[in-house]
């Protein structure tokens, strides 16, 4: 009878290890709660002062549109790169309606190379060449750590390698990346990715139709008060 009690108590012990080793390994992997935020939908929250969010950081649309997407996110965040789709369809689907602006916010807790990724967007940035390396970084994710930025750069055709050699070496687009770190931190920004749409973050579940409904809310208040006329 001892036997048996002991038996089973160690196969419970065993249980209860792998289920919390499988925790461990899940949150280390990035889908914890503070990596993953696709879990659930979230009520979006105002954010104050968020005109001088949307003026900085690095913009893929119409400067002059009446609503601006702040989106903070990270390389080798999975969720991040499959947010990229939707947000080529919502620009697209606005077109000169709507702004969209990239800031960092790497999780370096959990992901290794993210700094450095945004370190090296920001090289690529300095020769008008962001977008093209931000696209070859979601593109190529899970090759991050292991290809060469270098090579990553010659991707995404930054004109000027040596340049951007240099300005990895010595790390000259350092501050542009901790100050959207400190900028993300100052306003409750915890997972990635997350949006602010006119002031509004929305985090969570970020579908299609969930963000093209903040828009069409925010372009809504954004249109001039129409008045009755006789």
């Amino acid at each position: 009878m001892k036997n048996i009690v002991s038996n089973i108590t160690s196969v419970v012990l065993m249980t209860c290890a792998l289920v919390v080793t499988g925790l461990v390994v899940r949150e280390q992997l990035g889908y914890g709660a503070r990596a993953n935020a696709a879990a659930i939908a979230v009520d979006p929250v105002p954010v104050s002062g968020w005109k001088e969010i949307a003026s900085g950081g690095n913009p893929f649309g119409n400067r002059a549109a009446p609503v601006t997407l702040v989106e903070f996110s990270d390389f080798q965040c999975p969720f991040c790169a499959k947010l990229q789709p939707v947000l080529t369809n919502l620009q697209r689907r606005y077109g000169d309606r709507l702004d969209l602006v990239y800031r960092h916010y790497p999780l370096e807790s959990i992901h290794p190379y993210a700094r450095s990724a945004s370190v090296a967007a920001e090289c690529a940035g300095a020769q008008g060449a962001f977008r093209t390396y931000h696209d070859a970084l979601f593109s190529r994710q899970r090759e991050i750590g292991q290809v060469a930025w270098h090579d990553l750069a010659a991707r995404a055709r930054v004109a000027d390698l040596g340049r951007f050699d240099a300005c990895m070496r010595e790390r000259t687009s350092d501050p542009l990346v901790e100050r959207d770190v400190e900028l993300g931190a100052r306003i409750g920004i915890n997972a990635t990715p997350t949006l602010i749409v006119n002031g509004m973050m929305l985090r969570g579940e970020l579908t299609e139709d969930r963000i093209a409904e903040q828009i069409d809310q925010a372009l809504e208040k954004s249109s001039p008060v129409r008045t009755a006329t006789n």
